[in-house]
């Protein structure tokens, strides 16, 4: 009667979903001052022009994430990228 009471059991626990709300939340939302560094990164005459931080390699997405890594916020080239397109 074992192999039958094996049978019965369940043959593994039960997955786990995740809950809703549960993750680490966005970059913006863990340091809200992120935005504002990064606009005083770009060059005053280019200030209001999202895309203007695209332009040119002073711009660039990559430099601006090290300046900003370098000021004790890590952020990657491609989230710079996404927060200069509004994303």
């Amino acid at each position: 009667m074992k192999g039958v009471e094996e049978l019965r059991k369940p043959a593994c626990r039960p997955i786990a979903f995740a809950v809703a709300g549960a993750g680490a939340g966005t970059l913006v939302e863990r340091d809200p001052q992120i935005p504002s560094l990064l606009e005083s990164l770009v060059d005053p005459l280019s200030r209001g022009d999202r895309i203007a931080i695209a332009d040119g390699p002073a711009r660039a997405p990559a430099p601006l994430a090290d300046e900003l890594t370098g000021r004790q916020t890590p952020v990657s080239h491609t989230k710079v990228a996404h927060l200069a397109a509004g994303q």
